[in-house]
């Protein structure tokens, strides 16, 4: 067999296996649940229900793409094979820009985890945990912020299909003419930079209009403040996912006495909880449950905030409840948490530490054991394996406890005591 044979083969079977890379590895970095993987991650908008494999999908997509870029290695036809490179690479930086500001629900769900994230981590029981801001604090609010947070959040199979796409450059453009390699690398750099004004052009005009709209509130044109609110959420739908803007909305509106707006509503629902911030009091948290979960019934960018927020605000409510001794109540507001908000990890991680206090040991491994198996994270997957073990143990079931207990602290071994002398004698 010639040299030139075995190059040409050797470079199909290296193209081959980034195939299953592509599909069966997270393109996005969520840090709690372990989901998106390529052959999930649909080219058209995430939704937090969403078909665990879908052709339509960026993962499938790019596999596609390798496997024709495979064949025409075998069959010596190296411009196209650099074409299906350049093709890979616009995918890539399509995903990118999808992540970083063409996808708000997708954006929101990855900030939300990283919030739940930082609390679950410091491992501490809520009768000591500081009160502080629920509701993430985004590195988004600029455009530039979101595209550099969109890096953090891109997982394993997109940078293996970025390998894959300079990989097949190269050898494509060692093959043939350095002319046509200029003018295919030239090509996807022009594509990619009318690919990124696509996306980015509505978010720049969105954030152009935030600005005019702040500007015109402070001095007090609350009806050109609203207007210019309003069309920046129409214009980017991140600006209509995030509550700060409805509350400034909401602000505006009770200024010119339009109190029952949806907005206005919103606003006096967040002065209620920074009211609790300040006097560390419950007050009125119920009625700011209660309304936000009549504008939850509402299908609009309104309603959706306020379901996510209905859900933040039970979770600070069952935390002052646990803290004065209610372990009854604060576990049925996390209970009713999680009832509206299926995947709120933070509400699942509170009954596991709330459940013991009331005896509900059964209720205690079920949620352990459901969230233990869509999660990711070493640190969470510690904390959720132990609440199993504990219940198991309270159980009875000694054998399934010590197991329990061994992956806790297999999976997070850095601080996890509770888990190591539980393993050592359970």
């Amino acid at each position: 067999m010639s040299r030139a044979t075995m190059d040409r083969w050797s470079g199909f079977s290296a193209i081959l296996l980034f195939v299953p890379s592509v599909l069966i590895f997270r393109w996005v970095n969520f840090t709690l649940s372990d989901d998106l993987h390529g052959w999930a991650f649909s080219l058209f908008g995430y939704t937090p229900i969403h078909p665990r494999f879908t052709f339509a999908s960026f993962g499938v997509t790019a596999a596609g793409i390798l496997m024709l870029a495979a064949v025409f290695c075998a069959l010596r036809r190296p411009l196209w094979q650099g074409l299906m490179a350049g093709a890979l690479f616009l995918l890539l930086v399509c995903a990118y820009l999808q992540v970083a500001v063409g996808d708000a629900r997708l954006a929101i769900e990855a900030a939300r985890q990283s919030d739940w994230f930082l609390w679950i981590v410091a491992g501490q029981s809520p009768g000591v945990r500081p009160e502080t801001e629920l509701w993430q604090k985004l590195a988004f609010d600029t455009v530039g912020d979101r595209l550099y947070a969109g890096w953090y959040y891109l997982g394993l199979g997109w940078y293996l299909g970025l390998l894959a796409a300079i990989a097949m450059f190269v050898a494509a453009g060692r093959a043939i003419d350095a002319r046509y390699a200029r003018r295919i690398a030239t090509l996807t750099l022009v594509s990619t930079a009318v690919l990124a004004l696509l996306f980015l052009e509505r978010p720049f005009s969105a954030q152009r209009a935030f600005e005019l709209a702040a500007r015109a509130q402070a001095d007090a044109r609350y009806e050109d403040a609203i207007n210019s609110y309003s069309s920046a959420m129409r214009l980017d739908p991140w600006y209509g996912f995030n509550p700060r803007i409805h509350e400034r909305i909401g602000a505006a509106y009770t200024t010119l006495q339009r109190i029952n707006e949806p907005d206005a509503v919103v606003y006096r629902s967040e002065r209620t909880i920074d009211q609790y911030r300040e006097d560390a009091a419950i007050g009125d948290l119920p009625r700011a449950i209660a309304d936000y979960d009549l504008l939850s019934a509402r299908d609009d960018a309104v309603g959706t905030v306020a379901r996510w927020r209905a859900a933040d605000v039970g979770v600070i409510y069952g935390l002052h409840l646990f803290q004065g001794g209610a372990f009854g109540p604060a576990v049925r507001a996390w209970e009713q948490v999680l009832q509206k908000d299926p995947d709120n990890w933070l509400a699942a991680y509170y009954l596991t530490i709330g459940y013991p206090q009331v005896g509900r040991y059964r209720e205690m491994a079920e949620v352990s054991q459901r969230f233990i198996d869509d999660c990711a994270d070493p640190v969470a997957l510690g904390a959720f394996y132990l609440a199993l073990g504990d219940a198991q143990t309270w159980l009875g079931t000694f054998g399934t406890a010590h197991e329990a207990y061994y992956k806790s602290y297999y999976y997070d071994y850095t601080f996890n005591q509770h888990g190591l002398s539980s393993l050592i004698n359970p």
